[in-house]
């Protein structure tokens, strides 16, 4: 039971070190501070239950043009880049999140809801793992994965990890400020979309659930600066770690608690080094 645990916490783990590389990205990287993240993560499952269960579409061909939704917001945000700066972007999105929230409650009520996944699982050890467990677990560690190769050994990347570490150094080195604005614009909303999806397989949701996400976001992107993506993997296994054994041990009723005190620890700790700099 405990192995079991550990591994969820795992899985957990990497799904918050996925949130939190998608709101450095546009936090950073694009210059927006995002607060309706969560918001527009919870679109895309939305958008799958409507093509599914209104529409007719099978589970897997409503996947792609919802999560391809995620990008109907990159007009607006990139316009956003080009005008407002620092915390005008925290405003402006701070509107839109509760826009967004009001708009899914009124076309689609405050009821839970779940995406149910169209696979058994797979069965290891004896134990039959569920499919949106698999799916969580191997979906977000391998584009984690992919994205550590990436801004490692690809000239792309090491050009985008200069921008996160020194933007006026990147554009002396010819780095384009406006590509890579837009480059992590695009690829903010990438995860931000798969983020949603992933977090309807395995927890029931609704729209005020997108709070939630921010929040687990934000506190996993405080960890990290200079396009460093190491602290943002550790900080979200952490943070999966805490959860997952606050309900473990004490039950889930502490699970917000734990969430609550790692927001606290991240902020503490962000000051510290901001101090210390």
């Amino acid at each position: 039971m405990l192995g079991e645990t550990l591994l969820m916490a795992l899985s957990l783990g990497a799904f918050y070190s996925l949130l939190g590389i998608a709101f450095y990205f546009s936090w950073e990287g694009a210059g927006v501070v995002n607060i309706a993240f969560g918001e527009m993560a919870l679109v895309v499952p939305y958008v799958l239950l409507l093509l599914h269960r209104k529409g007719g579409w099978s589970w897997y061909a409503a996947m792609w043009p919802a999560l391809l939704s995620a990008f109907l917001w990159a007009p607006l945000l990139w316009m956003m880049v080009r005008r407002l700066v620092g915390l005008a972007t925290l405003v402006f999105t701070l509107g839109l999140a509760f826009v967004l929230q009001r708009l899914m409650v009124i076309l689609f009520t405050v009821d839970y809801r779940v995406l149910e996944v169209e696979w058994r699982g797979v069965e290891l050890g004896g134990i039959l793992w569920p499919g949106p467990f698999v799916m969580l677990f191997g979906v977000s560690w391998v584009v984690i994965l992919c994205l550590l190769i990436f801004f490692r050994t690809t000239m792309k990347g090491l050009a985008m990890r200069a921008y996160l570490q020194d933007k006026t150094l990147a554009a002396l080195l010819g780095v384009s400020g406006e590509g890579a604005k837009f480059f992590f614009l695009l690829g903010g909303l990438m995860l931000t979309g798969l983020s949603g999806f992933l977090f309807s397989i395995f927890h029931p949701f609704n729209p005020f659930e997108g709070l939630k996400l921010t929040i687990a976001a934000f506190t996993v992107a405080l960890l990290t600066r200079g396009g460093r993506l190491a602290p943002l993997l550790v900080g979200g296994v952490l943070l999966g770690m805490a959860e997952t054994m606050a309900g473990y041990w004490a039950g889930y009723q502490w699970q917000e608690g734990a969430r609550a005190l790692a927001l606290l620890g991240a902020v503490a700790w962000r000051s510290w080094r901001d101090v210390l700099e």
